[in-house]
């Protein structure tokens, strides 16, 4: 693998862990990105495969190369895959969604082929996105280097995050300015997770727009939102 593959994927299977909303789906769109932008095709799963042999087939669907119906068929479909692929160079990288629901044995069996493929082709890489409960399952199968844990913002990177969103969503500066004025009650309701973070913010921003609100206190926030 030429180096800047290396520095995006890094060595062997990877894995993106956090709570739900904490970011890694969004982590991976910016791994796809690269990887597109470097000439390389994705295919990101998305929910529970029940078995190995349903991974391999939406795979090979996705990459429009099914000929076959049975996994050693699917496996040589993937395979031809990647031989037209090192024609051109392309590098293809394999996303799976979700992976905290799969059953240990069919995340050994994905793993396990990616690897074997690994020996003597480069230019595929397999990513694992899940919930906290994923690291458990993949502790004796991915290289504790490559797990990369997604943690809640402290305070100050919940201010700033925010910021960042208010500003990529144009609100309006007297909105901001409350916001910020509150952002203590953002954070502790939010637990500090993105995706609770931007809905609380848009409720909070909702509430100011159709009241015409110049300002808000603290209760009457937590009375809007219905925190305790």
């Amino acid at each position: 693998m030429n180096n800047k593959w290396y520095q995006i994927w890094g060595e062997g299977t990877r894995a993106i862990i956090g709570v739900e909303g904490i970011g890694k789906t969004m982590t991976a769109e910016m791994f796809k990105s690269k990887v597109l932008d470097l000439g390389g095709t994705t295919v990101h799963l998305h929910g529970k495969h029940d078995s190995y042999e349903e991974v391999l087939e939406e795979v090979v669907n996705n990459l429009n190369f099914k000929t076959s119906d049975n996994i050693a068929g699917l496996e040589q479909d993937f395979l031809n895959t990647l031989k037209e692929a090192e024609k051109g160079r392309i590098h293809v990288a394999l996303i799976i969604d979700d992976c905290h629901l799969y059953e240990e044995e069919v995340i050994q069996q994905i793993h396990q082929f990616i690897s074997t493929v690994k020996i003597v082709q480069s230019n595929v890489s397999l990513v694992l996105l899940g919930r906290n409960e994923l690291k458990e399952k993949i502790k004796n199968i991915v290289n504790e280097s490559n797990i990369r844990i997604l943690e809640p913002f402290d305070q100050e990177e919940t201010q700033n995050y925010t910021l960042f969103k208010m500003a990529a969503q144009c609100y309006p500066q007297h909105t901001i300015d409350i916001l910020v004025k509150h952002i203590d009650l953002i954070h502790s309701a939010s637990g500090g997770v993105p995706k609770y973070i931007d809905s609380i913010c848009e409720k909070i921003r909702g509430i100011i727009g159709q009241n015409e609100l110049k300002d808000i206190t603290t209760e009457e926030i937590k009375q809007y939102l219905e925190l305790d």
